[in-house]
């Protein structure tokens, strides 16, 4: 190919990528630089392979998301069981109280 038709065809991809490729994201310039990064992180988490790591990164947050329900879950129980147990050692030493005051009571 002769050098103007290679210019040709730089200015025709050029163009194509302008209006066929644009992101549709609205990213100011401090998340715009932080792309590269996440980019790279993606395709070394899928061992130099972009699609595998992002598709580990999807799997991952499957992950996280059904912990974090469990782990809502499992907290959720612990402090009804906190309660309870507070709950039934102050009805356990109101009672005993009670308990006591009557029995003085009937004493004298």
């Amino acid at each position: 190919m002769t050098p103007d038709e290679i210019n040709a065809v730089a200015a025709a991809v050029a163009k194509h990528m302008e209006t066929n490729h644009i992101c549709r994201i609205k990213l100011d310039d401090t998340q715009a630089a932080q792309l590269p990064h996440a980019v790279f992180v993606w395709s070394d988490l899928g061992d130099g392979n972009l699609p595998k790591g992002i598709e580990e990164m999807r799997e991952n947050h499957r992950w996280l998301i059904k912990m974090r329900g469990r782990s809502e879950k499992t907290a959720m129980a612990i402090w009804i069981c906190w309660v309870t147990l507070v709950a039934g050692g102050a009805a356990t030493a109101l009672w005993l109280g009670i308990k006591h005051l009557m029995e003085t009571m009937q004493k004298h």
